[in-house]
């Protein structure tokens, strides 16, 4: 009966150590599998594009100055911007003025604008930024429509000079985190 029982003792003390043996290699295979699954990342970037369609160039030659109903009324310039990438992206709108020689050009606080249904603006308050935080999703197109005008309280020493200027964009993409 003795050698029965120290029998019975060594069969479960293999089987106890053959148990740990198979555990520790089970245990250290999937970590091996996790580690693995861990280091490979995905990551797709987005496409940034923007297509504009204007009028012609924003011109204000031998002007004088008006008041801002009469001005609302004239002939907007019309800018179009379209996105077809993939990302949405939020933007600035500023008018800049491409005159080379400063002496001929209207003083940018004589400058009135107005952007779609906004209120007037003189240009030097706003900083030349005529439209800010502007959203375009993808595939959205949005117009503006700009009117400009040599404002009432423009001094004479301001008729006879000119304002060429063009629309510029300046923005960044919104990109969307693993988080959201």
């Amino acid at each position: 009966m003795i050698d029965f029982i120290k029998t019975k003792k060594t069969y479960l003390m293999l089987l106890a150590v053959l148990f740990v043996f198979i555990s520790l290699s089970e245990t250290t295979y999937s970590l091996f599998l996790t580690s693995n699954s861990i280091a490979e990342l995905d990551y797709n970037t987005g496409l940034l594009d923007l297509k504009f369609t204007e009028d012609e160039q924003i011109t204000l030659e031998k002007t004088f100055p008006i008041n801002d109903s009469d001005a609302i009324d004239l002939k907007p310039y019309i800018l179009k911007i379209e996105n077809t990438g993939s990302l949405p992206y939020i933007f600035d709108l500023s008018l800049i003025s491409t005159s080379d020689n400063d002496e001929e050009v209207i003083d940018s606080k004589y400058i009135k604008v107005k952007v779609n249904d906004s209120l007037p603006n003189n240009l030097f308050a706003i900083d030349n930024k005529i439209s800010t935080n502007n959203i375009i999703y993808p595939g959205e197109e949005k117009e503006f429509k700009i009117n400009i005008w040599l404002d009432i309280s423009a001094p004479n020493s301001e008729l006879g000079k000119k304002f060429i200027a063009k629309v510029v964009t300046s923005g960044s993409a919104i990109y969307k985190t693993l988080d959201n």
